[in-house]
């Protein structure tokens, strides 16, 4: 009987993630320069969620790690952060304090008109603008 040593690999379930989305943004950023008949990206601005579920420096890092071999392998990748913003059942929305807990475990209370309001923004992660070079 031959016994075959397998490899593995411990990642953090955080670090996987952070992949998945880097991945994500970077398939965005390749199909905007496939459009543009571009041969290299020099530089790709993502919004990033203030509650997202990667941080900016998580996902810069695993962005680094995708993109190498591609034409944005080389590219300056910049995080603009977005506020959390609540919306309610009247349509006023504004930012999320987020010092306020939820009034019944998933909604907020507006803080204009008291109605229950929910998330609507601000856990989002998006490329916003691809330069070419």
């Amino acid at each position: 009987m031959v016994r075959k040593r397998i490899k593995t690999f411990n990642f953090h379930y955080s670090e996987m993630h952070e992949f998945g989305i880097a991945r994500k943004l970077l398939g965005d950023a390749l199909a905007e320069a496939e459009k543009n008949r571009a041969e290299k990206i020099k530089e790709i601005a993502i919004e990033l969620g203030e509650i997202a579920d990667v941080t900016a420096e998580e996902l810069k890092e695993a962005f680094g790690v995708v993109a190498e071999g591609t034409i944005a392998g080389k590219a300056k990748i910049t995080v603009e952060m977005e506020k959390p913003k609540i919306k309610c059942l009247k349509g006023h929305e504004s930012e999320w304090n987020r010092e306020k807990e939820f009034s019944d475990g998933l909604f907020l209370d507006c803080p204009v008109c008291g109605e229950k309001a929910m998330l609507s923004g601000g856990n989002g992660r998006k490329v916003k603008k691809v330069v070419f070079g």
